[in-house]
């Protein structure tokens, strides 16, 4: 898998960001890419190859189109739980956060 943004120390993997668009037009394309990235999230997981700090900045569609906001939100609660942390791809001062911590 492909991450734009790595932190090493050490020669170690220490955090991961990703910017990541799921505000597809339809919500079985956000399912798709969704699900794409989960696979890879698990697999990279079982295999000790992520760290323990993953950041993915997110992209969302509009709340007001309940069955791509749907799509969006079991992703995002699936991504939870394993692990990846969450938030909205404007939100510059929590991905520095993330980053300097």
């Amino acid at each position: 898998a492909n991450f734009p943004v790595v932190q090493r120390m050490d020669g170690a993997l220490t955090k991961i960001i990703k910017p990541f668009n799921l505000a597809q037009d339809e919500p079985n394309r956000i399912f798709d890419h969704g699900d794409a990235w989960l696979q890879k999230v698990r697999r990279l997981r079982r295999r000790n190859l992520l760290p323990r700090d993953v950041l993915f900045a997110v992209a969302a569609p509009p709340q007001s189109d309940l069955k791509r906001f749907g799509a969006y939100k079991e992703i995002c609660v699936e991504l939870k739980q394993e692990d990846v942390q969450l938030v909205e791809q404007l939100q510059m001062t929590e991905i520095e956060l993330f980053a300097r911590t």
